[in-house]
C-alpha cells in the first residue's frame, strides 16, 4: 500500500513548525534546543537518516521516505509522553513531556496567540482538557474549534474538548490557519468540507457496488456518533443522541449511476467542479459528504435531540436499499432530511403521486432560509422525482429532499457549484435547533392524511 504521509505533516503531529523548503528539507522555527534533542531522539527511534544545520534558525533534512502516521504517532509515544499533565509558558514548552495527541493540538494553539499552560487528553477516562493563561484565551480557542467541526466549551481559564479521540486531527487542522480571523477561519471550515467532498467524488461505487465508498465512511461514523453499523442490504446507519428532543433522519445514498473512471480528475473552475471524463458523481456524493460535516458540527448548535443517518444502496435502481432498512430503525423518527437533490434552491416535498410531507414542515424551510439571506436565496417547496423520501413518508415520516448544488445529473456534463453546496449546509445547521422548538407541530403525520 502506497504511504501517503507528508514530512511536514508529520513534524506537526510531533509538534513542531516546519516552514517547508520542499518535500525533505523545513526550517524549525523557533525551536528550543530542548525540543531539537527530542526530535533526533524521534529520528533515531525511527530509523530516519536526517541531518541539522544551525544559522539563525534551524534547517533539518530527511532522507528518508515519510513513515506511516501509525508508524509514526507509535515511536512519538515511545520516546515523549513522559507527563500525563504539563503547565508551562509557551515559550518554555517541552515536546518530549506532552501526551502524543496533544503535541500539535497544544502547539498550534500557542502559535495562533492562545497561550496555553496545561494539558491532559483524558487517557480515555474523561475529557482532554487545555487550560489557558487567560480566560479570553481559552473562550477564543473553544470558538475557533468549535467552527472547525470540534466540540470544546470554555469555563473561565479551562477548556474541554468533547471528541478526545479527534486530537490529532485537530493539530492538522489548526496548522492550516495563519491567524485567528472570522474569514480565515469561514474559508477554512469551507475547505476542510471540501477536501472530504473531493474524496467521496474520486471513489466509484455504482448500485450494488458501494462496498468502497461505505468502507471510507464506516470508521468516520463510528468516530462521530454513538452507534453505527451496516444492514443486512449494505445499508449504513447510524445514531448520535445529543439531548432529550426531536429525532432526524438525515438522509443520502451511496450509489452513482456510472462507474468513475479511475484515472479521471476533478476540474475546479473557480467555485464550479466537474469531471475531466464521465459523470461528476456529486448526486449523490455531495449529500454524504454534507452529513459528515453536519454531523462534526451539530454539536455546536442548540439542536437538542438524536440525529439518525441513513446512507443507503441503490437508490438509483429502484430505492432497494431504503426498502430494506427495518421499520423499527424509524420507530421514533420525527421527520427526515433527504440531501439528494438537483438545483441550488428546491425544497421537494412531494412528486407526482405521493406527498412527502405536510406544507408546514416544509415551509420550516422556506423561513429559515428568508430569515439567513433576507430573500436573496429563498429555497422553496416543490414538486420533484421519485428518491428515498417515497420509503420514509410511506412509513408516516415528514421528509423533505433539499438542493445540494448539482446539475445535469447522470451526465457528462454534470457539475456541483459549491456556493449552492456550503449553503444548503448552513440552511440544516440553521434549521436543526428550529426544528428542537417545532416538535408537537411536525413528526409522523401518517400517510393516509398526506394523501392528495
Amino acid at each position: 500500500m502506497k504511504n501517503n504521509a507528508t514530512w511536514k505533516e508529520n513534524l506537526i503531529l510531533a509538534g513542531f513548525l516546519p516552514e517547508q523548503i520542499d518535500d525533505n528539507h523545513f526550517i524549525l522555527l523557533d525551536e528550543s534546543k530542548v525540543n531539537i534533542s527530542f526530535l533526533k531522539k524521534l529520528l533515531n527511534e525511527s530509523g530516519i537518516q536526517h541531518s541539522f544545520e544551525f544559522n539563525q534558525q534551524c534547517v533539518i533534512s530527511l532522507y528518508s521516505e515519510a513513515p506511516s502516521r501509525q508508524s509514526w504517532l507509535s515511536s512519538i509515544a515511545k520516546v515523549g509522553g513522559k507527563v500525563c499533565g504539563l503547565m508551562c509558558r509557551p515559550g518554555y514548552l517541552e515536546l518530549e513531556i506532552l501526551d502524543t495527541p496533544m503535541l500539535s493540538a497544544v502547539r498550534q494553539l500557542n502559535r495562533l496567540g492562545l497561550s496555553t499552560s496545561y494539558s491532559c487528553t483524558g487517557h480515555d477516562k474523561s475529557c482532554a482538557e487545555i487550560h489557558f493563561w487567560e480566560s479570553n484565551d481559552a473562550m477564543k480557542a473553544s470558538e475557533l474549534l468549535n467552527r472547525l467541526g470540534f466540540h470544546a466549551k470554555s469555563f473561565k481559564r479551562k477548556m474541554t474538548i468533547y471528541n478526545s479521540s479527534r486530537l490529532i486531527e485537530m493539530g492538522l487542522v489548526l496548522s492550516k490557519l495563519d491567524c485567528i480571523e472570522n474569514q480565515k477561519i469561514e474559508a477554512l471550515s469551507h475547505t476542510l468540507r471540501e477536501e472530504l467532498l473531493e474524496k467521496l467524488l474520486m471513489i466509484p461505487g455504482t448500485s450494488g457496488n458501494e462496498s468502497r465508498v461505505r468502507d471510507f465512511l464506516w470508521p468516520i461514523l463510528e468516530e462521530l456518533t454513538d452507534h453505527a453499523f451496516v444492514d443486512s442490504r449494505g445499508n449504513l446507519l447510524a445514531m448520535k443522541k445529543m439531548g432529550r428532543g426531536p429525532c432526524i433522519l438525515l438522509s443520502a445514498h451511496m450509489d452513482v449511476v456510472e462507474p468513475i473512471p479511475e484515472l479521471s480528475t476533478i476540474i475546479k473552475d473557480s467555485r464550479i467542479w466537474h469531471r475531466n471524463q464521465g459523470i461528476l458523481g456529486a448526486d449523490d456524493r455531495a449529500g454524504l459528504a454534507m452529513i459528515v460535516s453536519i454531523l462534526k458540527s451539530a454539536s455546536n448548535t442548540s439542536f437538542r435531540g438524536t440525529l439518525k443517518i441513513a446512507f443507503t444502496t441503490e437508490e438509483e435502481v429502484g430505492q432497494r436499499g431504503a426498502e430494506s432498512i427495518l421499520p423499527l430503525f424509524f420507530w421514533d423518527v420525527d421527520c427526515a432530511i433527504s440531501l439528494d437533490r438537483r438545483n441550488g434552491s428546491d425544497i421537494v416535498t412531494s412528486n407526482s403521486k405521493q406527498r412527502y410531507c405536510s406544507e408546514v414542515y416544509g415551509k420550516i424551510f422556506e423561513q429559515v432560509s428568508k430569515d439567513l439571506w433576507s430573500g436573496q436565496a429563498d429555497y422553496t417547496m416543490v414538486e420533484g422525482g421519485v428518491s428515498d423520501l417515497r420509503v420514509w413518508s410511506s412509513l408516516g415520516v415528514e421528509s423533505v429532499n433539499l438542493s445540494i448544488g448539482y446539475h445535469n445529473e447522470h451526465t457528462p456534463t454534470e457539475y456541483l457549484n459549491l456556493t449552492e453546496w456550503h449553503r444548503t449546509h448552513d440552511l440544516v445547521m440553521k434549521a436543526l435547533p428550529i426544528l428542537t422548538s417545532c416538535r408537537g407541530k411536525i413528526g409522523y403525520v401518517r400517510t393516509s392524511s398526506l394523501k392528495s
